[in-house]
């Protein structure tokens, strides 16, 4: 990706020479650079606060809700058992992506996968260690379904939409089909993988 970004970089620029706009590739790298600036500051600002909410959440009894609301999905989903501590991190991860914050629901995520190891004592390093649990978690944190994507909005506002949550229906329907549909998927490669695996043609 480096080397096609690039590649353009250098494509524009031989461009703009020819056509004698090389003053508004400098103009354009200022305004871009002040762009940036902001958009970092503000979803920095933005990933600091539900950061904070999410610790508070893991040292409040408040996980315990999540745990109660989530834990039925994720055994529907799996159809078996783990223990409280995996399904507090699952109800975390799970919620921030709900929420459209999937860089915060990213450290949640990562320490689930840990845990997924320590539990089946593999070594992921190697892509054929990878069990069919994190493979269907794997997907259920890419594929999430959003209620309120902060992120999304909060970038749409700080470009000046008018109405950033005009989007919100469509982000519902988009990412409940396309939640269903992966999920769906990968139970079937998994079943697959188990016939195969219990057939001996699978490693």
């Amino acid at each position: 990706m480096n080397k096609i970004w690039g590649f353009l970089i250098i494509i524009a620029i031989i461009c703009a020479s020819f056509n004698g706009r090389i003053n508004n590739i400098n103009v354009g790298i200022f305004k871009q650079m002040e762009s940036a600036t902001e958009y970092i500051i503000n979803i920095g600002f933005l990933m600091a606060f539900w950061a904070g909410i999410n610790n508070i959440i893991i040292n409040t009894k408040m996980k315990d809700y999540f745990n109660v609301i989530f834990k039925p999905i994720f055994k529907f989903i799996y159809g078996k058992n783990f223990d409280d501590d995996l399904y507090d991190l699952m109800s975390l991860n799970f919620f921030g992506n709900l929420i459209g914050i999937g860089n915060v629901a990213t450290i949640s995520g990562l320490k689930v996968i840990d845990e997924f190891k320590k539990i089946e004592d593999i070594n992921i390093s190697n892509s054929k260690d990878f069990s069919d649990d994190i493979i269907i978690f794997t997907v259920l944190n890419t594929a999430s379904i959003q209620l309120f994507p902060i992120t999304i909005l909060n970038i749409r506002y700080s470009l000046g939409a008018s109405d950033g949550g005009n989007i919100i229906k469509y982000v519902w329907l988009v990412s409940f089909i396309s939640f269903c549909t992966l999920l769906f998927i990968t139970k079937l490669y998994v079943f697959i993988r188990k016939r195969n695996r219990f057939n001996g043609n699978f490693k």
